[in-house]
């Protein structure tokens, strides 16, 4: 499983702390790693981006976007509430 690899835990550790968190921080919101496997990546997002009408966009056009790029080409992403 890939998931497992240390390969893919230094690429979801980057992902999330060198590409995500700075460019969520930047509009003041937080982004946490809830789980990820090589089909599905769920994130928390906390601070502004909580109740922000653009987190829509932000999952799927900056999260997923990067998450693909990535990790998975096929990934998915979802949030935790």
């Amino acid at each position: 499983d890939a998931t497992h690899s240390p390969m893919f835990h230094q690429l979801e550790a980057f992902l999330i702390d060198e590409v995500l968190r700075p460019l969520i921080a930047a509009d003041g919101g937080e982004i946490q790693l809830v789980s990820v496997t090589e089909a599905r990546l769920i994130v928390k997002l906390t601070g502004t981006c909580a109740g922000c009408p653009g987190r829509p966009y932000t999952l799927s056009g900056v999260v997923e976007r990067a998450a693909r790029k990535y990790l998975s080409p096929t990934i998915q992403v979802d949030t935790e509430d």
